[in-house]
């Protein structure tokens, strides 16, 4: 079969996207690229689209000498067609879905890199972005090697091609797509080396790599089973920030993880896998492959971390390069558990929902018992009552904790503990692997002991949370700075800085903040400290928030503007302007800039806003540039006459979002 194909740009179904073709557009370079979403793929090949349906490919790009061109897969060859254009020859012999066939074509700065497996094994690593971040290249990649050798460790299989390629493109909605031996970026994951103060970008990285092995070394059965693929690669991510940063960081992001699911939940409860899914609609949403994830670390709990890990090697081992179903992966960790695990898997994965827990707590010091009642209160008309297995931890004041494991198969369940010595404070899923929206009752006095002492850092980070929303109380309050000042997780310091946004007005607050903006190591807690300075009349939080704006970090130097705006607005502009023109990744700073300016527009910043408005910045930093101008109309007639002719100009720009912008502030002028 031959065809040929008219291109157009439909970003809502994808297909092949087109980034400033003519080349005349000075913000953007030239770039072709494929967009990798599950359902994209039909967008621009005419092929029967679906996970189970494998095979090997070819593709011929046919490009102009200046250009070069990834692919999945392996290059083949180069062959000049003229004096102007080639064709590189591209091909993949490990049977793939549709879905993961992809490539990118544009002018790309490079580096090549290599990973030497344990046995002497070795594939070519490339590293891609356009010529205006090469610099940052091998900055950013740089962990690519460790990942790899992460992978071949837990999953038992060398990574199945010759070669990966992971390129950064312009105009990339989400931050990774993954194909066979190529992945497609966004260039947000171009960060300097400000930037990666905030975010490494490891998770996004890791994304693409894992899906090497579920995904294409091993394929999803039907759409619905794309999301326990997806809940492996999830695993396989948290795995590499274990052995790379220590188990602290993998259980920081299972905590982020956990509350993107419990957030979505609050509207919307789904199964993990759903068998009604027909496409890719919803596979990205937190119920879907976030949902598996957290089921599957429960799991792993359940059957314990080793033998969870050998099963997923038998899963690879014995469905290599074929279609893997939820049945197929409870089949796995059956074998390797030994015992059944279909109540499992029908429970977490196929019902939609969770449990939600209410523990109560009653000790009776004197004769040393410790009671914990733990009642399921979820809506028993829409969801069941479900079988739990968790841990209980008692700590005490001067002997060693007491850990015990639990299984709850009622609505209400009491468990009694002889005790001897102070309790310090109970806790019940102590590792908070349980997908369980739980409301612990226990005293106060145990959250602070919690907060301060627990070694699991979900555990303090949870006691953190509920210190917060707790009574107001000096106890409070001080516990919060001395978990802010001492804890050796950034995210919990963070959570307990933000935690102390209700005794703003306490002197011992302000100093600690005043102290935290300069020197907390973790750009998130100098960027708390700084937001608790918001409405203060201390003459020393405004000289504290100036400072910050030299921060080593984009994030910090924001947040200091944004406060800077509610504290000295008067003075603002004269205050920012000597930093204003520093560009910053992602325009975070520009962006904060004209959000303060557009509720404070100030004649002397109309110039900068203009340049703002240029059309080699970044559209997100433009967009927020008219949005700040189009406020400058209240200034007087003549900058309303100006602010209109600004507008008017941008009406024949080459970005249709900022034409539509242009003509709402044309409208309401």
């Amino acid at each position: 079969i031959q065809y040929r194909a008219n291109g157009s740009v439909d970003a809502a179904h994808g297909g092949v996207r087109f980034v400033d073709p003519a080349g005349d557009d000075p913000s953007l370079p030239t770039q072709v690229w494929t967009d990798v979403r599950p359902a994209a793929v039909r967008s621009w090949l005419p092929v029967w689209n679906h996970p189970a349906e494998s095979m090997t490919f070819e593709l011929r790009l046919s490009v102009p000498d200046s250009l070069s061109t990834f692919a999945s897969g392996q290059l083949i060859n180069e062959q000049d067609s003229d004096s102007l254009h080639r064709v590189d020859h591209w091909a993949v012999d490990i049977p793939q879905p549709a879905d993961r066939i992809g490539f990118v074509v544009g002018t790309f700065a490079l580096v090549e890199d290599q990973y030497v497996s344990p046995v002497g094994k070795r594939s070519m690593l490339v590293y891609g972005a356009d010529s205006l971040a090469g610099t940052l290249i091998e900055d950013v990649f740089y962990p690519t090697p460790d990942m790899v050798g992460v992978m071949e460790k837990r999953t038992a299989v060398e990574y199945p091609f010759s070669d990966y390629k992971q390129v950064a493109v312009r105009g990339h909605s989400d931050m990774v797509g993954g194909t066979a031996g190529l992945t497609i970026l966004s260039s947000a994951v171009m960060r300097d080396g400000r930037a990666l103060l905030d975010d490494r970008g490891e998770t996004t990285l890791m994304s693409g790599l894992a899906s090497q092995w579920f995904g294409s070394w091993t394929s999803a059965a039907d759409w619905s089973d794309m999301a326990i693929l997806g809940g492996l690669n999830r695993m396989l991510e948290w795995a590499y920030l274990e052995e790379a940063h220590g188990i602290d960081a993998a259980r920081e992001q299972i905590i982020l993880t956990r509350e993107l699911y419990f957030g979505e939940a609050a509207t919307v409860r789904r199964p993990a896998i759903s068998k009604s899914s027909k496409s890719d609609g919803h596979l990205a949403a937190a119920h879907s492959s976030d949902k598996a994830a957290l089921a599957l670390s429960q799991l792993a709990f359940v059957i314990g971390d080793e033998t969870f890990w050998r099963a997923g090697r038998e899963l690879l081992a014995r469905h290599a390069q074929r279609a893997v179903a939820l049945d197929d992966v409870r089949e796995s960790m059956e074998q390797a558990a030994r015992h059944p695990l279909d109540e499992y898997f029908d429970q977490w994965f196929l019902q939609p929902g969770h449990p939600e827990i209410v523990i109560e707590h009653d000790y009776d010091a004197s004769g040393g018992i410790y009671a914990i009642r733990l009642r399921q209160v979820q809506d028993s008309s829409l969801f069941p009552t479900y079988e739990i297995d968790t841990d209980v931890e008692l700590n005490f004041d001067s002997r060693p904790a007491y850990s015990e494991r639990v299984r709850i198969a009622s609505r209400d369940t009491t468990l009694t503990f002889g005790v001897s010595g102070r309790i310090a404070f109970v806790t019940v899923d102590a590792q908070k692997r349980l997908l369980a929206d739980i409301r612990d009752r226990k005293p106060l006095w145990q959250w602070i002991a919690q907060a301060e002492l627990d070694d699991a850092v979900a555990g303090r980070y949870g006691a953190v949370k509920t210190l917060t929303r707790a009574q107001r109380a000096s106890e409070v309050r001080d516990a919060l700075i001395r978990v802010a000042g001492t804890d050796s997780s950034p995210l919990v310091r963070s959570a307990a800085l933000q935690g102390l946004a209700g005794y703003v007005s306490s002197a011992a607050v302000l100093r600690f903040a005043l102290a935290q903006t300069v020197t907390d190591p973790a750009p998130e807690c100098r960027r708390s400290a700084l937001r608790l300075l918001q409405g203060s009349a201390d003459p020393a939080a405004v000289r504290v928030v100036r400072e910050a704006l030299r921060d080593s970090s984009y994030g910090v130097v924001a947040t200091a503007v944004e406060v800077l705006g509610d504290l000295s607005p008067k003075r603002f502009w004269t205050t920012v302007e000597p930093i204003a023109r520093d560009q910053s990744w992602e325009g975070v700073v520009e962006r904060a800039i004209a959000a303060v300016l557009e509720t404070n527009p100030t004649a002397s910043s109309a110039a900068y806003l203009r340049e703002l408005m240029e059309p080699q910045r970044d559209e997100a930093v433009r967009g927020a540039a008219l949005a700040a101008y189009r406020k400058f109309a209240s200034l007087g007639p003549g900058w309303k006459a100006d602010v209109k002719s600004t507008a008017q100009s941008l009406m024949s720009d080459r970005n249709p979002s900022m034409r539509k912008r242009a003509r709402e502030v044309i409208q309401e002028l």
